[in-house]
């Protein structure tokens, strides 16, 4: 065979290894895409969209996934940990996307994103690092610095109350503000107006874990009978584009 031949097999080898080499890739790409970055530890009640998926219902130990929207609706409560040991509390009537999550034990490209539309929710920061570490509301950027706070959404306005630590709070039109423990900052739906006040913690028993694992059962039961009670047909909330 001349030396043409041996270009001609070994080009034909190369293009059928790149093929067996995509094939085998690809679905490992595709199940690592699809890998769950937290998992439910409690819940009186919550659904979950993951990104082309149905909405369903959240149950004990399901995982969530990158850019999954989670709701809870009157009277519910839904606690994620994730996999960076973050803590995540969504209190009732509440709606939050979780945009980003990469955690690859302190590397540059760690980041996680979760923007609440509408609600309340209680963080207690854990492994993730504080520099890609954000939470975005309709008005506010709110960056992490190692802490325990609350952010809540409600008529447009955003408000965060800090207990442990610090963040910093970049309003859509005014000056950034730290925020220190004991301290809270209420910014207007325009996000032009920001004013500093203590800290008071919600009233929501949701935030708090109040149910624990050990009722948790009984608890979806009771959900369960609220939402063949309703049809769940319950409507999501009107949430605006920003």
């Amino acid at each position: 065979m001349g030396k043409t031949g041996h270009w001609w097999w070994a080009a034909v080898g190369a293009v059928c290894a790149s093929v067996l080499m995509a094939g085998a890739t690809g679905p490992a790409l595709a199940q690592a895409s699809a890998e769950g970055i937290g998992t439910v530890f409690d819940v009186a009640a919550a659904a979950g969209t993951p990104p082309g998926a149905e909405r369903r219902d959240l149950t004990l130990d399901d995982s969530v996934f990158r850019d999954e929207a989670v709701e809870t609706f009157a009277a519910d409560a839904l606690h994620v940990v994730f996999r960076d040991q973050t803590d995540l509390r969504l209190g009732e009537n509440s709606r939050l996307v979780l945009e980003q999550f990469i955690y690859e034990g302190g590397t540059g490209s760690d980041a996680l994103v979760l923007r609440l539309q509408v609600g309340i929710i209680r963080i207690a920061s854990g492994l993730m690092p504080k520099a890609g570490f954000r939470i975005e509301t309709p008005v506010a950027t709110i960056g992490i610095r190692g802490t325990v706070f609350e952010v809540t959404v409600d008529d447009g306005e955003t408000s965060v109350a800090v207990f442990e630590g610090a963040v910093d709070v970049t309003p859509r039109a005014a000056a950034p503000v730290a925020v220190a423990a004991g301290r809270a900052v209420d910014i207007s739906a325009e996000g032009d107006s920001v004013v500093l006040v203590d800290a008071v913690p919600s009233s929501d028993s949701g935030l708090r874990g109040a149910q624990g694992r050990a009722r948790a059962q009984a608890s979806q039961a009771r959900a369960a009978e609220r939402r063949a009670a309703r049809g769940n047909r319950v409507p999501a909330p009107d949430i605006p584009d920003f």
